[in-house]
């Protein structure tokens, strides 16, 4: 319908030194050239409408990532852990472990160092926090992927339920596939099987139409 409208009534296009800038993107155009150079800011409202618009994909792609933990849950999560390590005395083991000497050297960076130190170790804490939820998704989908990378049960006869299918589905209903809403957060999880060969398929495909054509002259 758009290409339609756009037919009918075609949109204002702004002409400069051989450049067309078309004001149906809200967007900002620069072109440069050796002739000039041609600036299209649009309405403010779009441009706000536009950094909302990206806000919220950027949000709802954490939420697919992070998915099936809730984006609320792991920011109290990794809030909970700042103000733990803000909180704990100076000679906690948080502060004094091993994972303190690393997170130390990793606040080396120009970002790191512009944080107070007050806050620094709680601040890389609560990263360490969200990291490690990032990772645990992260194998969680790999997981998944190999589980669902498992064909053998479409081999086996109806009604047969042997004991490797039965722990497949019962991993698959528990810790996969129980209250799923996003499915399309597992989009990547599923498998890419190789296609089997045309000459094969066109032969078990005949062969299957074998009763169809039973007592009846075909080519």
């Amino acid at each position: 319908m758009a290409e339609v409208r756009f037919a009918v009534r075609p949109t204002a296009a702004l002409h400069h030194v051989g450049f067309e800038v078309e004001t149906s993107r809200k967007q900002t155009q620069l072109y440069v050239s050796r002739r000039g150079l041609v600036l299209y800011v649009p309405h403010p409202y779009f441009i706000i409408k536009n950094m909302r618009r990206s806000f919220w994909h950027g949000v709802d792609k954490v939420q697919f990532a992070l998915y099936p933990i809730p984006l609320s849950v792991v920011t109290a999560f990794g809030f909970g852990v700042f103000l733990w390590v803000l909180n704990s005395p100076a000679d906690a083991w948080i502060r004094v472990s091993c994972v303190s000497d690393i997170l130390w050297r990793l606040e080396r960076n120009f970002i790191s160092a512009r944080i107070p130190s007050r806050y620094r170790t709680p601040a890389l804490c609560a990263n360490v926090a969200f990291g490690a939820v990032t990772l645990f998704t992260t194998l969680q989908r790999f997981v998944l992927r190999k589980l669902l990378s498992y064909n053998r049960w479409i081999y086996e006869g109806q009604g047969k339920l042997t004991r490797k299918k039965m722990l497949w589905g019962f991993i698959l209903k528990t810790f996969f596939m129980h209250n799923l809403k996003r499915t399309g957060a597992y989009g990547s999880c599923l498998p890419s099987q190789p296609l089997p060969d045309l000459k094969i398929t066109v032969q078990r495909f005949m062969k299957s139409m074998v009763p169809f054509y039973e007592g009846k002259t075909a080519e």
